[in-house]
């Protein structure tokens, strides 16, 4: 908002001055780099308040993207069922993580909308959040942690309800492959799709 009203301003001031049409268009450009540069410095000095879904996921893209392993990836739609063995060079992994990437919550309009429960183990620690709304579309995420602190496995829950259906989605993700099932139902005829995705992770020799 900050941004936007010294924007205003440098143009009510421009448009008053007796300068020449290109110099003003040179002070312009010059105050909008100005207003940019703060406006990026603000965003990236925001806290970190949750675990970065956006981040850990786009870490794995870059690094199945360089792997020699293999994909055994199976799709189930109602009664339908088929089996790929792929790649993993060969898949878009940031378009195959879009689900997940999507589910990120730290954002500054979340900071008081998880209730944070953080559970020490023997092996690690489990992080969950929790939704204090549940016309919240992420419902809750599980982070577990393994011996060397770091993400073992990732579950989350999120729902959307629309005027014609009501989606329900649970997403998983570990070293050992990669899942998603989502239940949409119809709000006004009682018909339910099922959609299940599981993708096992296979060493090569």
């Amino acid at each position: 908002m900050e941004a936007r009203y010294l924007l205003r301003k440098a143009s009510n001031l421009l448009s008053n001055l007796s300068l020449s049409d290109n110099i003003c268009r040179f002070l312009f450009f010059i105050i909008l780099i100005g207003l940019w540069s703060c406006s990026s410095d603000n965003r990236k000095n925001l806290p970190v308040r949750y675990f970065q879904i956006d981040a850990f996921f786009h870490q794995q893209a870059e690094a199945l993207s360089k792997s020699n392993i293999m994909i055994e990836k199976s799709l189930f739609v109602n009664e339908k069922h088929d089996t790929l063995l792929l790649k993993a060079k060969e898949i878009d992994w940031d378009k195959e993580f879009t689900p997940f990437m999507t589910c990120d919550i730290n954002k500054p309009a979340y900071s008081d909308a998880y209730q944070i429960e953080s559970i020490q183990t023997g092996i690690g620690k489990t992080l969950r959040y929790t939704a204090v709304k549940p016309s919240l579309f992420v419902q809750f995420i599980e982070i577990v942690y393994d011996e060397l602190e770091q993400p073992a496995s990732i579950s989350i829950k999120t729902k959307h309800t629309s005027m014609l259906s009501k989606t329900e989605t649970e997403l998983w993700f570990s070293y050992t492959g990669y899942g998603i099932r989502e239940i949409r139902k119809s709000r006004w005829w009682g018909d339910q799709k099922l959609m299940v995705i599981e993708a096992y992770f296979i060493e090569q020799p």
